[in-house]
């Protein structure tokens, strides 16, 4: 039996509950927006969120594993990769049957594929720290635009709303069309799936210029190792390489 799910985590737990309170026979768990019809498959069945019955897989989960596990699950779910929700769901079916012991071996075929995934969006996540590039608007809102790989909106947040506690700020993820909004501390969740660029050519895009200009070192210029340590797919949002992009990086 396939799941359906509305792409949230609350809805991918909520899943994860019904499949263990009405015992189903499941086949697989996925996205309602990357599920694709199969000739064999059979109707599948639609899962409505439900955030008590999502907490109480969640509570289950932080009551048996410690932190770190904790954190690779969310990861790894962060990651969208196909069939990264069958992973899960395997991982938890022996999670909840046997305890949180055989978690500790990396190796384990139920650990191994979230062990990368989570890996992945860390990285992803850590690069992006240096990559986010605030504009100002003209209602004096910071606003970034980003497109990253994985879905690592919400695991950003943290550190610039301690990075900026007392400002207006937005980062959009314009590949899946959602961002968040954070005003005097407080954050909240954004759709805007009519988005358009235009806030191209403030101050703020200015400083960055200038910035690049001034640090660069002619002589020096590696566009090899460039390329390495801030991929090229990143540079679409970033002022001082938007346009300057090769047509490609050397190999």
């Amino acid at each position: 039996m396939t799941l359906l799910y509305d792409d949230s985590f609350d809805g991918f737990l909520t899943a994860v509950f019904e499949a263990f309170r009405l015992h189903l026979p499941v086949s697989r768990i996925v996205s309602e927006s990357r599920y694709e019809v199969s000739l064999f498959d059979e109707e599948p069945h639609r899962i409505v969120t439900d955030s008590s019955s999502a907490s109480r897989v969640w509570t289950g989960i932080v009551q048996r594993l410690d932190n770190d596990r904790v954190a690779m699950l969310y990861g790894s779910f962060l990651s969208e990769l196909t069939g990264i929700e069958d992973h899960l769901w395997k991982y938890l079916v022996r999670l909840f049957r046997e305890g949180g012991a055989f978690a500790a071996n990396p190796l384990a075929p139920e650990v191994l594929p979230l062990l990368k995934a989570a890996e992945a969006v860390k990285r992803e996540q850590h690069r992006f720290l240096g990559f986010v590039r605030f504009q100002k608007t003209e209602e004096g809102l910071l606003f970034a635009e980003i497109e990253p790989q994985y879905d690592v909106l919400l695991i950003l947040v943290g550190h610039f709303r301690r990075r900026y506690p007392q400002k207006r700020w937005a980062i959009f993820d314009s590949k899946r069309g959602k961002g968040v909004l954070c005003e005097n501390g407080e954050v909240c969740e954004i759709q805007i799936p009519d988005f358009h660029k235009g806030y191209q050519g403030d101050d703020f895009c200015d400083l960055w210029k200038q910035y690049y200009n001034s640090v660069t070192i002619a002589e020096r210029k590696n566009l090899r190792l460039m390329c390495r340590e801030l991929p090229r797919k990143y540079w679409a949002h970033l002022p001082e390489r938007a346009e300057r992009c090769p047509v490609r990086c050397p190999k």
